[in-house]
């Protein structure tokens, strides 16, 4: 189970999050100050954080701000709670990295869902922007001169665990554009092998015995040998996964066969991937390797293609980003155009007429500005929807995109599974406005032909008043009839009687009382016989 750790001054206020946290299934662990909180994270290794912004000593703001500076933490997930949820204090958690700022008193749906995304994307958006240039050579002054492979798995699968949340039951380790990576089972009977140079940024891999009766997942690959399936997937290090990526070298996959199926022969058993579209299984080319008995293929993809044809205009002037951008994005089936000169985008637009368009982190800033700008400005252009990827150091860049129109800013340096995820759900977008628009095109055009063939409106007949009442007579037969059918008292005149308001036992036993006429002394005094009536 995960833990949360909750940091309050407050007892009340740490017993209402608390319940909220394991209402969710979560395991609490709790502090009552900043020194006890740093002291916790320490010893505990918590899966998320919820801090309170305003603590007698050291403030939530003190102890975020440690929690960023130490490696072992800069990407702990962090909900902030506060009495004043002020824009000075927003702006400042958001520079922090928060998930979120929720003001106190706070909302329990709101907390419960903010911990469900937290946990699992591992941050909304990482705290520092990821140069595996840096990684690379730290790894390489570890491991020395001697980069075996099973020095590179041991060194790519002790970060991977941070790095990256498998799910139950899976193995994971993380592929790096340099040295890429390889990931076995913990029986050895299957094993991936991604070479270097295959991925353009770092990415996790995924390696699961699967069960061949469920369908995968999507943008999973699934193979077989004999009664053994695998499954082999990829994600980033927000969570999300990627689809049908593919790889700048061949990845070797294998399985060992059973004893007794014939291993080392060659051709005694052929791998299979299963085809999601048909639900078929398909015969790949397969190799014994003599020495450990494994029949091994090779596959250039990881995961199928989507089904998707959105077409795309990526403005990216830098050859890196726009090489990640195209490889993800291919995965989910776009057709992508490319630019980099930002003066000859609207021009791209008009000639290509595609329904997304990306502004990449080469662009970022007054100039993804300007341009966005001009193209939501154009009438010609301003169909297409917008997603522009801001730079990771520019913490108010386009801060006034969504007045623009523009529909999504992703913080950058972008991941390759948030991409595809962000452009899917826009292209859905895309087709039902379509959807909405041709058939308002449809119902016009349908209107249209009845005002051709038809003649000239005429103004409505109002009826009269001998038709009005022959007309309430029948409805009031057809009441009677249907009361009659049901076994109903006779129908009123104005339709059917109220059903009586149902009594009470208290009501109906109840002796009746006598109602006493009661008078206004105002009238009393006016009125002398009365007064000596009521006197005697």
């Amino acid at each position: 189970m995960t833990l949360i750790l909750i940091v309050d001054d407050k007892e009340s206020d740490r017993s209402q999050l608390a319940a909220v946290a394991e209402a969710s299934g979560h395991d609490v662990a709790e502090a009552a100050s900043g020194e006890q909180a740093l002291q916790a994270l320490q010893e505990l290794s918590p899966d998320a954080l919820i801090l309170d912004a305003e603590m007698p000593g050291l403030d939530g703001f003190s102890v975020l701000e440690q929690v960023r500076q130490s490696t072992g933490t800069v990407r702990l997930p962090v909900i902030m709670i506060g009495d004043s949820a002020s824009q000075k204090n927003r702006a400042r958690a958001r520079e922090l990295d928060v998930v979120d700022f929720l003001p106190k008193p706070v909302d329990v749906e709101a907390l419960a869902l903010r911990l469900r995304w937290a946990l699992k994307s591992g941050s909304v958006i990482p705290a520092l922007g990821w140069d595996n240039a840096d990684a690379e050579a730290a790894r390489k002054r570890a491991l020395g001169d001697d980069l075996s492979l099973r020095k590179i798995m041991r060194a790519a699968s002790a970060t991977a665990a941070a790095d990256y949340r498998g799910r139950e039951g899976e193995s994971v380790t993380e592929v790096t554009p340099e040295l890429g990576g390889q990931l076995e089972t913990p029986d050895g009977d299957h094993s991936v092998s991604i070479p270097g140079g295959a991925v353009p940024t770092a990415v996790g891999l995924h390696l699961k015995p699967s069960d061949k009766s469920v369908p995968p997942e999507a943008g999973t690959l699934r193979m077989r040998l004999g009664d053994k399936s695998l499954d082999v997937r990829l994600s980033d290090r927000t969570g999300t996964g990627i689809t049908g990526m593919k790889l700048g070298k061949p990845a070797r996959i294998g399985i060992k066969p059973d004893d007794g199926s014939g291993a080392g022969s060659p051709g005694s058993e052929m791998l299979q991937e299963y085809e999601p579209v048909t639900g078929e299984w398909v015969d790949l080319p397969t190799v014994i390797d003599p020495e450990t008995g494994e029949a091994f293929t090779e596959k250039s993809r990881l995961g199928p293609v989507g089904r998707r044809r959105a077409r795309v205009l990526i403005v990216e002037p830098q050859a890196k980003e726009a090489e990640k951008m195209r490889v993800s994005l291919e995965g989910i089936g776009c057709l992508l155009t490319f630019e980099e000169i930002e003066s000859r985008v609207p021009t791209c637009i008009l000639n290509d007429r595609p329904s997304i368009v990306i502004l990449g982190i080469g662009v970022a800033g007054p100039l993804g500005s300007r341009l966005m700008r001009r193209i939501k400005s154009d009438p010609a252009t301003e169909y297409v929807t917008l997603i522009a990827i801001s730079h990771p150091k520019d913490k108010n860049a386009y801060a006034d995109a969504l007045t623009l129109g523009v529909r999504d800013v992703i913080k950058g340096p972008v991941q390759m599974g948030e991409l595809q995820y962000r452009v899917s759900r826009a292209y859905r977008s895309v087709l039902e406005k379509r959807k909405l628009a041709a058939r308002r095109a449809a119902a016009q055009e349908r209107q249209n032909a009845a005002t051709q063939r038809g003649a000239p409106s005429q103004p409505v007949r109002q009826p009269t008043n001998d038709e009005r009442v022959a007309l309430q007579r029948a409805a009031r037969q057809a009441l009677q009839r249907r009361a009659a059918r049901a076994g109903d008292a006779e129908v009123p005149r104005h339709g059917r009687q109220k059903p009586p308001k149902p009594v009470s036992s208290r009501t109906r036993d109840a002796a009746p009382t006598k109602r006493v006429r009661k008078s206004s002394p105002g009238t009393d005094q006016a009125n002398p016989a009365r007064r000596r009536r009521s006197a005697a």
